[in-house]
């Protein structure tokens, strides 16, 4: 009864520990495959990093803990080794070897204590992702404005050309000043202009959740803009981001495959078509909501968009999700943490879907989205109590 305790809701009810970690291992190293096309051997150096960081610190802490307090491993090597993967697949293309090391060493250290099978449902790997960019920044004490710059840095963001893929060095980048899709770039004949066999491997290219999350107010006062950045090439084409060949954390740039792992997800009976569809419903009743400054005064997102084309309503909708990590949150990272009632699940997925929504709106510091599934894990093992009460 003590091992049920500290279980995830699903665990001794539809699938053993192991059969949930081949799935976890399996989502982890079909994002691996997608970071390396894209990102190249620099993505796949970031994945290990993070992976013997974390083992390294995760081993002996497990053992410290077994020796003093004679805990049993509620938690298995190969479950570290996923966490320790989804870590480094969720740190941003512009990062440091260094903070591959610091995250993943911090991972080590708060896994026996979070995650699945603790008392502390909170998502380890996404833990320590918030810890390695927040604890170093307050322990600076650097101002507000010095702190969004940090955050939002778009230096060294690149990725792999289209004849440049997996081989490629995506740290050798020259930026792209073609309105062509990335699947053509090389053809215009007005942007290599390098002689044969020396173009760069790699496209410097704006980090499409920073650009957006930047001029989100300002492209609903003044649409025009829009159409403006994506003709220019500073929004990527939605193809580009359902594809993945953008900047961003290097396994997760994909949000068509991010959907594919999702609905695998579903059909292994470790999630629920619930959760993404309440998350992302709340996300966008949430932004509705969101207060806009006009000339002719204060309006909400919602009439904005009611009284604009409608075609730049669905582009600007499409990009406000897809250039996000909420398909990620939704479809990958909170079913993971989920209480175990439906009731239960509502509320934790109402929680997240609107706190993603307004961080992005109000804080815009895009790694900060993530927070929003470390807040619903705090309370989701008190939602396992929450139930439903038919009357009398």
């Amino acid at each position: 009864m003590a091992t049920v305790s500290y279980a995830p809701p699903w665990l001794g009810l539809l699938h053993t520990r192991r059969q949930i970690d081949v799935a976890g291992l399996i989502v982890a190293v079909a994002m691996l495959a997608s970071s390396v096309i894209f990102f190249g051997h620099v993505a796949l150096t970031q994945v290990l990093l993070c992976v013997v960081a974390a083992i390294s610190a995760y081993l002996p802490v497990m053992l410290l803990m077994w020796m003093f307090h004679k805990r049993p491993h509620t938690d298995s090597v190969m479950h570290a080794i996923t966490m320790a993967m989804m870590l480094g697949l969720l740190i941003p293309i512009n990062s440091y070897g260094w903070e591959h090391v610091f995250a993943g060493t911090l991972l080590g250290i708060f896994m026996p204590f979070v995650g699945r099978a603790h008392r502390i449902r909170m998502h380890p790997a996404v833990l320590a992702l918030i810890a390695t960019w927040a604890l170093p920044l307050m322990i600076s004490n650097v101002n507000e404005q010095g702190l969004t710059h940090e955050l939002t840095n778009d230096s060294n963001v690149a990725v792999l050309r289209p004849d440049r893929v997996v081989f490629g060095n995506v740290r050798h980048a020259k930026e792209q000043r073609s309105y062509q899709p990335w699947w053509l770039t090389g053809e215009n004949p007005y942007m290599d202009t390098e002689p044969q066999g020396t173009a760069s491997d790699a496209i410097a290219r704006p980090f499409p959740h920073n650009t957006f999350i930047r001029d989100q107010k300002r492209l609903l006062r003044f649409p025009r803009i829009l159409a403006n950045m994506m003709a220019s090439g500073e929004l990527p084409r939605v193809e580009e981001l359902l594809l993945g060949c953008v900047p961003g954390m290097v396994g997760a740039t994909s949000q068509g495959l991010i959907i594919l792992l999702g609905l695998y997800l579903m059909y292994k009976r470790l999630s629920w078509w619930s959760i993404p569809v309440i998350i992302l419903l709340t996300s966008l009743l949430t932004l509705m909501a969101m207060p806009v400054m006009l000339p002719h005064g204060k309006t909400t997102v919602f009439w904005v968009l009611v009284d604009t084309h409608p075609a730049f309503s669905i582009t600007y909708l499409g990009y406000f999700f897809l250039t996000s990590p909420m398909l990620l949150v939704a479809f990958i990272l909170a079913p993971a943490t989920c209480p175990l009632t439906s009731l239960g699940r509502l509320v934790y997925c109402i929680i997240i879907g609107m706190l993603m929504v307004l961080i992005q709106w109000f804080v815009q510091i895009p790694v900060l989205t993530l927070l929003s599934v470390l807040v619903a894990g705090v309370v989701s093992r008190m939602l396992d109590n929450l139930h439903f009460r038919p009357g009398r």
